[in-house]
């Protein structure tokens, strides 16, 4: 799936460009997916009918090629191949680059995590960004217990714990802006979390 954001630009929507990317966000978190047509998305990015219609099917592909190029974007910022930190360590950077990259994009993640359509049929698999994520924090997550860093537990569990907390953390942060130590309460949450995974 990591070709699908590719392959629309050159034959639809151009998704790498922010504005119109930003654009088709909008459309969805505004209106809805059961509420957004195929017209509506033409007008939005400013492309001819014939060009969206000649690419995209149904609405559900201009949203499911939406969620790729989000969730691309997401983990090409948090990921670092290489790096010989501690397992900790890393898990540490990548869950405080999510939610720097989160707050910095705050339309793609409310957009990644708006609330699905019971209309919406199942993708046949889920978003590049999606998987490669959950596996790169699955990853460290197993590397912290072998390490004695976290006590022995399911790592399923701790990752999607994990998830959960930074939606949730960002969601706060994007939310109640007004707070001038909210930075310090993002730090306080996820080093409580990690200090209670502790054997």
């Amino acid at each position: 799936m990591m070709n699908q954001s590719i392959h629309t630009a050159h034959m639809g929507i151009c998704f790498s460009e922010e504005a119109i990317a930003n654009a088709v966000y909008t459309l969805f978190l505004t209106h809805s997916f059961d509420g957004v047509t195929l017209h509506m998305v033409a007008d939005s990015v400013d492309i001819p009918f014939e060009r969206v219609m000649a690419t995209y099917a149904s609405t559900y592909q201009v949203w499911y090629a939406a969620l790729c190029h989000a969730t691309e974007e997401l983990f090409l910022a948090v990921n670092k191949e290489g790096s010989i930190d501690p397992p900790l360590h890393q898990l540490r950077d990548v869950c405080y680059a999510v939610l720097q990259h989160s707050v910095r994009h705050p339309l793609a993640h409310r957009f990644i995590a708006m609330p699905r359509s019971e209309n919406m049929r199942e993708p046949d698999e889920p978003a590049y960004g999606v998987i490669a994520l959950r596996a790169l924090l699955k990853r460290l997550v197993k590397q912290c217990i072998k390490e004695h860093n976290f006590a022995p537990q399911s790592s399923e569990m701790i990752t999607q714990s994990v998830l959960c907390l930074l939606h949730g953390v960002v969601d706060f942060q994007l939310n109640i802006q007004r707070i001038p130590w909210m930075e310090n309460l993002s730090d306080h949450i996820l080093e409580t979390y990690f200090a209670g995974l502790a054997p």
